[in-house]
């Protein structure tokens, strides 16, 4: 599938709560990220595209199966995507996920927003346009918390 835009950098979103989904779409489109965002994990791995999503932003409890699982079979199909989990839960087996962010109780604020935009940025490698080429630096590859 052929990307509109090279230069931005595009994300998928999952969430169960439209509550959650919505503000951090807004929030990162605002940004510059172009944002797909879906309800459940069956629908998160029929949409997953390693050509066209620079990055995975998931919850925990998601219906379907969690989100460690879904972080594992998006690493399996494409070991360089970048995945974040965005829960209040701690996950048992982080291996998966290349950042965690805790996320707020209720709706998201602009504070653990601008955490979560930080984080993705981060991953993101320096420049702000395109998927990362083999030319450059990679970022470092471990977990972070933020």
């Amino acid at each position: 599938m052929k990307r509109f835009h090279e230069d931005l950098k595009t994300i998928l979103l999952v969430d169960t709560s439209v509550n959650q989904r919505l503000p951090i779409k807004w929030f990162l489109e605002n940004f510059g990220y172009v944002v797909d965002s879906v309800g459940n994990a069956e629908e998160a791995l029929t949409v997953f595209d390693a050509v066209m999503h620079d990055m995975v932003i998931t919850d925990l409890a998601i219906p379907g199966m969690t989100g460690t699982e879904v972080a594992h079979v998006i690493k399996l199909r494409s070991p360089s995507t970048p995945v974040v989990l965005y829960s209040r839960q701690t996950p048992e087996d982080a291996s998966g996920f290349d950042a965690i962010v805790k996320k707020p109780q209720g709706t998201p604020v602009e504070r653990e927003l601008l955490k979560l935009k930080e984080t993705l940025d981060s991953l993101s490698g320096p420049s702000k346009g395109g998927r990362r080429s083999g030319g450059g630096k990679e970022p470092p590859r471990g977990r972070r918390r933020f």
